[in-house]
């Protein structure tokens, strides 16, 4: 039997490795051939294969045969795999698709670094911290939206509570129902990865909260009991275009809404109501008398 004699220096060790010429090949390049079946779900696959099929694997596992220490390749692969992986192209015909890590935000940094868990198992937990937005990995083709692959996406809280509405056969994926009319479409807005920019979706207007007065009497002073519920606020973002059956209001503008219609979302940061745009009642306006 013949055999080659290898030379690997390594951090100043010279190391020689008898390798047989005739190793296997056959084992090999079955090996190879199934790898290869293999769709690679990251970089690190991506680099497993080209190792593979330039016999630069088989190398590096003589020498952890030979020397006893593990070269760290899967531990390198698998973190690869998870810091750059390769993207699944999916199309959809009415619906959005998100990825998220979490579906609840349960955690927070203080000032001065330290992350914190928070439980959020007791009542309304789950609704106050769950998670409302996330990076966009598919769009809709029945309609045009405007939104792009990696933009994010503000959604209902109904895609991620109690189960969630979670895209069958891929982790960490959730779907989100888009229609033209808010009634049933659970995407409210978005921000475009490009510009910053922010957009209503579907019929959805988001205001922010406006200081609402409250009664007084000159006789007695009347106690509240329980806090009183926002019946308007100040517009910010609306989709409303003056076509069909849609309200139109402009930002800046102070309306009303429907008793309970307060849904909290934040929206970059900035705590917002949602609201449809059948649920405005009126538009303030400023009366000058002459």
């Amino acid at each position: 039997m013949h055999h080659n004699k290898l030379e690997i220096n390594k951090l100043g060790l010279n190391l020689d490795l008898n390798l047989d010429v005739n190793v296997e090949h056959q084992q090999i390049d079955q090996e190879m051939s199934d790898d290869t079946k293999k769709k690679p779900e990251g970089l690190g696959d991506t680099i497993e294969q080209i190792t593979r099929a330039t016999r630069i694997k088989n190398v590096v596992d003589a020498y952890t045969r030979a020397t006893g220490k593990p070269c760290g390749c899967a531990k390198r692969q698998a973190a690869l795999n998870k810091n750059v992986p390769i993207r699944k192209e999916v199309k959809t015909f009415d619906l959005f698709i998100v990825e998220l890590e979490k579906t609840v935000n349960d955690t927070i940094t203080t000032d001065s670094g330290l992350e914190l868990y928070i439980e959020t198992k007791f009542e309304n937990g789950e609704f106050d911290h769950r998670v409302t937005q996330g990076p966009v990995v598919a769009v809709p083709f029945k309609y045009d939206t405007g939104v792009e692959v990696g933009d994010t996406l503000y959604f209902h809280h109904l895609v991620v509570m109690q189960e969630g509405q979670v895209l069958t056969g891929v982790d960490n994926h959730y779907f989100v129902k888009y229609g033209e009319q808010a009634i049933g479409n659970q995407a409210i807005a978005y921000k475009s990865k490009k510009t910053g920019e922010i957009k209503c979706l579907g019929g959805w207007t988001l205001l922010e909260p406006v200081e609402e007065d409250s009664e007084k009497s000159d006789l007695i002073e009347l106690v509240e009991l329980k806090e009183k519920l926002p019946t308007k606020g100040r517009v910010v973002y609306t989709c409303g275009d003056g076509t069909a059956d849609d309200v139109v209001v402009n930002p800046g503008d102070v309306v009303g809404f429907k008793e309970n219609r307060d849904y909290r979302i934040k929206i970059d940061g900035v705590e917002m109501y949602r609201t449809r745009a059948e649920d405005l009642l009126y538009v303030e306006e400023e009366v000058h008398n002459n």
